[in-house]
């Protein structure tokens, strides 16, 4: 995953501090993927909120600069 990658949420954490899964995020910030569980800080498209992501939660549904 890249910074500005549009996901979608695929799995829940079971936690209030998630979006739910199906879920638009895009990812503002990657933190240290190989120390950090979560590494990915994504917000909401509308930007409302935001929360950290592991890899298995997100899935890549557009790319800036893809087709």
């Amino acid at each position: 995953m890249q910074q500005n990658d549009i996901c979608k949420v695929i799995k829940d954490k079971d936690s209030a501090h998630t979006h739910g899964v199906g879920a638009i995020v895009k990812v503002v910030m990657i933190g240290n993927k190989y120390i950090d569980p979560e590494p990915y800080y994504c917000k909401t498209v509308d930007g409302n909120t935001c929360y950290w992501y592991g890899e298995d939660e997100l899935e890549v549904i557009e790319r800036e600069g893809l087709i």
